[in-house]
């Protein structure tokens, strides 16, 4: 990626935001009063998922008014900031998860604003391109804060390897945190117009939210019973691990079924992780229940409940804050005015 990417997109944006302060126009209905007809303003782009969904429509959606090319240019600039989250910063340093959140909530902020306060005056009468639908807008953007909220729970299991205390608790909740916003993620990808305009990119979306979720759940138990053992719970600890080995036995087992392996949008090293990850987890757990109920058995003797039974995990959110766009978005930033030279 080009160095200038980021702050030409930013750049841009600003200028297009100037030009509306001076009459061009902003929405389809300013087209004809504004003269953009007359001076042929066309302003054109390929839907995000185009090369996803190969039964879009390949031609450019064309629009005269500047709202739609912001919004065009917003969703690309949040599209590079997830970009840079995943690939740029190194989450293995506490700056490089700093920043990655960071990015992760810029993008979910900007595709927000798009969605609350873009697309009516961007769209024509025959609508709005799939990836700029509110749908899809809603689905994107719950993405970002999960993908943040992961960023969230890694630095916190960073500092616990060095804090006084367990942060079980904490690290569970987070966890909980990350899997309900792949849920909204999952949610939002059935929905009946995003499946209907985007059915491949729905449904691979669908497919990684679910699996995600489900691993999340599965740590999430997993943390929660390492609490309930520290606090000599040992009835508790046992059930949740019983969980745990059968919310990884439903994950492996939904990655090897066809409407993942179909669909889902995950690269090949990426499904081998999450695999990893679900077949370290459930040995991990099982080994641990195995000596756990030999221990309740001959020792403890702890009432073994149901799961029901169980407190149930609360989710701590870290991304709901909302998150201001950058200044650099906006007319004051530009170094060089688009308009310096003319009056007011």
């Amino acid at each position: 990626m080009a160095d200038r990417a980021m702050p030409d997109l930013h750049e841009y944006h600003a200028c297009l935001l100037d030009c509306g302060l001076r009459n061009f126009p902003c929405t389809e209905k300013d087209v004809s009063s504004n003269g953009a007809l007359v001076a042929d303003l066309k302003l054109s782009w390929k839907s995000a998922f185009v090369n996803v969904d190969q039964e879009l429509d390949a031609n450019m959606t064309v629009r005269s008014n500047l709202t739609y090319e912001r919004s065009c240019v917003l969703w690309n600039i949040a599209a590079l900031e997830s970009y840079c989250a995943a690939v740029h910063e190194d989450w293995k340093t506490k700056d490089g998860r700093a920043g990655a959140l960071r990015r992760y909530g810029i993008a979910a902020a900007i595709l927000k604003h798009i969605r609350l306060n873009l697309i009516d005056d961007a769209n024509g009468d025959d609508g709005c391109s799939p990836d700029l639908s509110p749908q899809c807008l809603h689905m994107c953007e719950r993405l970002m804060l999960a993908q943040g909220q992961m960023a969230c729970y890694e630095a916190a299991k960073i500092r616990s390897l060095t804090a006084n205390q367990p942060m079980h608790n904490l690290l569970a909740k987070l966890a909980v945190g990350v899997a309900d916003f792949y849920n909204e993620v999952l949610k939002a990808s059935q929905d009946n117009e995003m499946l209907g305009r985007l059915p491949i990119t729905s449904r691979s979306y669908g497919a990684h939210a679910k699996v995600m979720s489900m691993l999340y759940q599965s740590r999430s138990q997993y943390l929660e019973s390492m609490a309930d053992k520290s606090q000599r719970a040992f009835g508790y600890e046992i059930v949740r691990l019983s969980k745990v080995t059968s919310m990884c036995t439903e994950g492996l087992d939904f990655m090897g079924s066809s409407s993942f392996v179909e669909t889902a949008a995950t690269t090949e090293g990426d499904v081998g992780n999450m695999k990893q990850s679900f077949d370290l987890l459930k040995r991990v757990a099982n080994e641990r229940k195995i000596a756990a109920e030999k221990d309740n058995r001959e020792i403890y003797h702890d009432d073994i409940l149901d799961l029901k039974h169980l407190p149930i995990i609360q989710g701590q959110d870290l991304m709901r804050k909302p998150v201001p766009l950058p200044d650099t978005l906006k007319p004051q930033s530009l170094k060089r005015p688009f308009f310096a030279n003319l009056p007011v």
